[in-house]
């Protein structure tokens, strides 16, 4: 709470000394009276000719009553606006008792504009009624603005603003609404209550915007914003017009967009003619519930010349989203980039900064998740040189704690849109420096089964973590990755106590691999699957690229290069497979643009793995491709139980049984039924439709604790069916591999009937 102390103290206890109002050659003009701002604002706005400073006297409230929706001064002179003593100058729109904008305040074209000391309270107007929608929502604008949008201060066009020590409260509409500003400075800035038009489902902004747009005469001169302690809280933006924003996909292409907000803080970038830059430093976001975001929303639409460096920002404090429907959500920071043309950009950093989540009763029921990045891109995108493309967002030295979500990503949500998801590219590499993550959740009682992640990323190009990380007893798999390669850079990587579905610390799908780089230390301490993996779940029934590749490519043996590379497994655990690694990917695959056998890997992995375990699982399993066989030669009668030894594993020959030489019993979901042989071509193989296995032993697991899984099977015969004469009898098993993914495999377990009388129910089996 330092900063939302220090913004108190800054704003109500001053130091002696006031900052300078002096502006050489400036006529000065005290207000000591209610309604001479009024006067000076709203109907005499032509009269600056000159350089101009305005004293408001801080022993009065300056009521403003004026019909006008916007006061406007437009003037190319520079103007001074502060209170006349260490003390806030209060500004009182009348009006707001209705629960309507009023009276706003419009700056235009200010060589320099300066505004110190002053509490804005119950203002707002309408932008309808102002020559400002006019000039924006032009016939080639990217965006437009509502008819309902309404703002306390705009400033259009200002060669300098300075904003020091301003409160906007009980307000409507947008607090601040800064069109293309060029040198902007806020220092000390408060925004709180703003009011929604919740009830009507129609939007008419909230928080503060920077907006940047093409459609204003400027030079191309860099836009530089410096923002500087501020507070921002309570405030609303409730749309119920409004989808969710991974809905954004299916915005027409080439036509204007509505502009959207959050409900503290939005960053709009629109412009192709000139670059823009936002700094923030240490701000405070506290209870801001929004639509598309509730406490900040930064949106690049069809541009990448903007960039916004977020510093020691607190994200937490039940920032949320008052939506439930939605998979994906950014209730703290929102990122979007929607039709942006190709480039190699770094339009976003987020450094020193906590979203922190502190639990209620109130806020704690319906958790949204912090951060959400969407890249969107067009219908028929197809750049002709993809590879040179590159959107960088970092973060670094950032916490996450006690964030929750009901569907996944509760820490964050990334993911690349395209109209066809099979698109073979992604542009969207993110960076993970200095990480710390705990305690993160899913409100849902049913999220851990779910396998649900922490952060989770799809169709990017790549994840990069990197410097010293720690990730602790989070709910739901830390990472949740799917078509996004994944860099493990040199430094340290820490998971402990996290528990999941299936891999807790990584869970891996759709051509996702590991990239290890020299100088990686990587240790998985306690962390506990319900299902596969104790620690990393990889499985890719596409690939051939192995789950664990150098990220250099080595010149040399793989096994010199990787001496410096360290993974180490403590005490992880899984209830079905792989105490610490369940991977499609490990014993036959690419690596380092080579076919590599089940041997060479074996040795890889003794290099650059160590393991302590008390499990009785495999350290590192993976989906088995053949059975052990047993044989059977009792005679079988109608409702007995059949007792066979079986067991599952890998081999890099399939088929040839289970040798003991690479030690690993494989878990397996076996489907058994009963079949008869025909020789037709296409057609081999029958249901037998005599007998069949009693529904309680069709589906039956193969551990790999044990040598072997004792497996019963009671058969069943019906006696109105006649017996297939003349045919082998063969017991079919299919082995579940994964999830809704599995295999079929003929074990060659083969029941040959023999010369037996019908009548007496039995059959003799013969397993070869």
């Amino acid at each position: 709470m330092s900063l939302f102390l220090h913004f108190f103290f800054a704003v109500f206890v001053f130091v002696s000394s006031p900052r300078a109002l002096a502006i050489p050659q400036a006529k000065v003009i005290n207000i000591t009276k209610s309604n001479e701002l009024e006067q000076f604002l709203c109907n005499n706005s032509n009269s600056i000719s000159q350089d101009t400073i305005v004293v408001l006297s801080t022993n009065i409230t300056h009521y403003i009553s004026s019909d006008v929706s916007i006061c406007s001064i437009n003037t190319t002179y520079s103007l001074n606006l502060a209170g006349n003593t260490t003390r806030m100058a209060t500004i009182h729109c009348n009006g707001s008792e209705n629960g309507q904008p009023n009276t706003g305040f419009a700056f235009i074209n200010t060589h320099s504009l300066t505004l110190r000391r002053i509490l804005f309270e119950g203002c707002g107007g309408y932008l309808r009624n102002s020559s400002i929608t006019g000039i924006i929502n032009s016939t080639n604008s990217s965006v437009y603005f509502s008819h309902t949008h309404s703002a306390v201060l705009v400033f259009l066009c200002n060669k300098r603003l300075v904003l020091d020590y301003i409160i906007i409260a009980k307000y409507y509409g947008f607090a601040i609404l800064a069109i293309n500003p060029m040198d902007a400075t806020i220092n000390d800035l408060f925004v709180s209550s703003s009011s929604s038009a919740s009830s009507t489902g129609i939007s008419i902004g909230s928080g503060v915007m920077f907006f940047f747009t093409d459609e204003l005469p400027t030079n191309d001169c860099l836009h530089n914003v410096t923002v500087r302690y501020a507070a921002i809280f309570f405030n609303i933006e409730y749309i119920l017009g409004v989808g969710c924003l991974g809905d954004l996909r299916n915005t027409p292409p080439r036509k204007p967009f509505p502009v959207i907000n959050a409900a503290g803080f939005t960053i709009l970038y629109t412009q192709h003619n000139f670059e823009s830059k936002v700094y923030i430093q240490d701000l405070i976001f506290i209870q801001n519930i929004g639509t598309m975001s509730g406490a900040m929303l930064i949106f690049h639409y069809g541009t990448s010349r903007g960039k916004t460096t977020l510093n020691h920002i607190d994200f937490g404090h039940e920032n949320v989203i008052d939506e439930e429907k939605c998979q994906a959500y950014g209730s703290r920071l929102a990122f979007v980039m929607m039709n942006v043309p190709p480039s190699h950009i770094s339009p976003l950093l987020v450094e020193n900064s906590y979203f922190i989540a502190k639990k209620n009763d109130f806020f704690d029921s319906r958790g949204s998740g912090s951060v959400f990045i969407g890249i969107y891109w067009p219908i028929n995108f197809q750049p002709t040189n993809f590879s040179s493309m590159n959107i960088s967002v970092a973060f670094r030295n950032v916490v996450f704690h006690g964030n929750s979500i009901r569907t996944t990503g509760a820490c964050l949500y990334a993911r690349e849109y395209f109209y066809d998801d099979r698109a073979p590219f992604g542009a969207l590499s993110i960076l993970l420096e200095n990480i710390t993550a705990h305690d993160n959740s899913h409100t849902s009682i049913l999220g851990i089964n779910s396998g649900v992640g922490i952060f989770s990323i799809f169709n990017a190009k790549e994840l990069n973590i990197a410097g010293v990380n720690h990730f602790n007893d989070n709910y739901g798999s830390v990472f949740e990755v799917a078509k996004t390669r994944i860099n493990l850079l040199a430094g340290s990587l820490n998971f402990r106590n996290n528990k999941g579905e299936k891999g807790p610390a990584f869970k891996l799908t759709d051509s996702s691999h590991f990239y290890l780089a020299n100088g990686l230390n990587a240790t998985f301490i306690n962390n506990s699957a319900l299902t596969k993996g104790g620690a990393i779940f990889a499985y890719n029934e596409l690939s051939e690229t192995c789950t664990f590749n150098p990220l250099q490519r080595q010149e040399a043996t793989m096994l010199t290069n990787w001496s410096s590379i360290s993974l180490t497994f403590i005490n992880n655990n899984a209830h079905e497979s792989g105490s610490s690694i369940f991977s499609s990917n490990l014993y036959k695959c690419y690596t380092d643009g080579e076919s590599k056998d089940a041997s060479y890997l074996l040795s890889l992995y003794n290099k650059i793995f160590r393991f302590e375990s008390k499990s009785h699982l495999n350290n590192m399993s993976t989906p088995p491709n053949s059975v052990v066989k047993p044989t059977y030669d009792k005679p079988v009668y109608p409702g007995q139980i059949m007792t066979l030894n079986l067991s599952a594993c890998y081999v890099s020959k399939p088929y040839k049984g289970c040798p003991m030489s690479l030690g690993l019993r494989q878990y397996a979901v076996a489907t058994f039924t009963l079949n008869y042989h025909v020789t037709r071509k296409y057609d081999r193989h029958r249901l037998l439709p005599s007998w069949h296995i009693a529904p309680n032993d069709v589906n039956q697991a193969l551990m790999e604790s044990t040598s072997h899984t004792i497996v019963q099977l009671r058969l069943l015969k019906k006696n109105d069916v006649p017996e297939p004469f003349n045919s082998a009898v063969q017991l079919f098993v299919m082995s579940t591999i994964h999830g809704s993914f599995s295999t079929h495999s003929d074990l060659s377990l083969i029941l040959h009937k023999g010369n037996v009388s019908v009548l007496s129910y039995y059959i003799s089996l013969n397993f070869t």
